[in-house]
């Protein structure tokens, strides 16, 4: 697990230098800044995603569930399978946050 974070970290130290000499060399080359994008942009597009993406799938997961108790624990396990590793690799295995 220390290796992945190890690994993430390196890779973000790269990614941030690549981007900077990127930004540098524009600079020299006389092209403007970039305009910093408009976060209502961003949220309204989230919404269309969710919209076009996840309400289909949701859709198909119910006719393929059906109604009741059964189905609802069914969807509750898939749920939990793949949220709860996903916090234990964001917070570690005793839940303390990462730094």
């Amino acid at each position: 697990m220390l290796d992945v974070a190890a690994a993430w970290d390196e890779q973000v130290r790269s990614t941030e230098g690549i981007a900077d000499m990127a930004v540098r060399l524009a600079e020299l080359d006389g092209v403007p800044a970039a305009a910093p994008p408009d976060p209502k942009t961003y949220s309204r597009r989230t919404a269309e995603l969710v919209a076009d993406l996840v309400e289909p799938a949701k859709s198909e997961a119910l006719d393929k569930l059906g109604e009741g108790k059964q189905a609802l624990s069914i969807a509750n396990a898939w749920v939990r399978a793949k949220i709860v590793p996903r916090l234990v690799i964001a917070d570690g295995p005793t839940g303390e946050k990462g730094p």
